[in-house]
Formats: structure tokens, C-alpha cells, sequence
């Protein structure tokens, strides 16, 4: 009687265990901050919350069809792990402004312990989400005035001419 109860105890830890190891599972998107019509590429990255090695699925769909598919096995001990997506070239999806971009994570500890994520943006009109920003374009411009006469001198010494 007494192992049966050992036993019931043990049973019960694992279980409960598992289950607060399934909630303490968390995936917080952190790219991209916006799609626009005209990018050519993307690239997902988020934080997960988790205390063991796992699967990482991510599917992307526009307007409810699947446009990208991926699958990595993350070897980490935690307690988070930074994930970022390899480069997705989105020329093929045919983007429109309006279009819903849908990336769809999950992250999977084992068949019963997973966590799920949508991370939808809505594909918007102008720019690019890759450009620099105001304040990164002056700090480049006066960063390199030197370099740029340099550039030119060498560019005249080369071909014999002015530039």
C-alpha cells in the first residue's frame, strides 16, 4: 500500500510538473515591426521563454496561405532563447497593401508541452521596414565626410581623370 501511495505521489509531481513547465513556455515576437508592400525580404525573430532544448516551427501565411515553412531543433538550457528566422525572401509572396502576414510559431518541448504564437502585421503602403532610420542617416553622413573625398581622389587617380 505504502508504494502504491509512493508511487500515486510520484505520478501526481511528474504531472503537475509537466504542467507548470507547459505554462512557464512563452514566445514574444520582437521583428519585424512592420511589412510593407515593397520589401523584398523579412526576417522573424522572437524571444522564447523556456527551460529546456526544443522544437521551433515557424509558418508564415499571407491572407491564410502558407508562404513559408521552417522547422529547428534549439539545444538551450534557458530561461530564454533568441530565435531569428533565416531570411525570408517575400518578392515571391505578391504583397498588397492590406494583405495580412500571419508568422505562426510554435515552440515544442514534447508531444504534450507546447506553446503557440500569432504574430499577424498588416501589409502597409511606402518605405521599406529595412531603411535607416532619420537619426542613423545623419549620423553615417557625418561620420564619412573624409572618406568620401578619399573615395573621389582615388577613384580620379584610378581612371586617369576627374571624378
Amino acid at each position: 500500500m505504502k508504494r502504491i501511495a509512493i508511487g500515486a505521489v510520484v505520478g501526481f509531481a511528474v504531472w503537475f510538473g509537466s504542467a507548470l513547465a507547459a505554462e512557464a513556455q512563452q514566445i514574444t515576437p520582437t521583428g519585424p515591426l512592420a511589412v510593407y508592400a515593397s520589401d523584398t525580404t523579412e526576417t522573424y525573430t522572437a524571444t522564447i521563454t523556456v527551460s529546456s532544448s526544443f522544437w521551433f516551427y515557424l509558418t508564415v501565411y499571407r491572407n491564410g496561405s502558407v508562404v513559408y515553412g521552417g522547422q529547428w531543433f534549439i539545444v538551450t538550457t534557458g530561461p530564454s532563447y533568441n530565435f531569428i528566422s533565416p531570411v525570408l525572401n517575400t518578392a515571391s509572396w505578391g504583397m498588397q497593401v492590406g494583405d495580412t502576414i500571419d508568422f505562426h510559431s510554435i515552440a515544442q518541448v514534447s508531444p504534450v508541452q507546447r506553446t503557440t504564437n500569432n504574430y499577424n502585421l498588416t501589409v502597409q503602403s511606402g518605405g521599406t521596414s529595412m531603411a535607416p532610420r532619420e537619426e542613423s542617416r545623419s549620423l553615417m553622413a557625418e561620420a564619412l565626410p573624409s572618406r568620401k573625398e578619399e573615395a573621389e581622389e582615388a577613384l580620379a587617380f584610378t581612371s586617369g581623370g576627374l571624378a
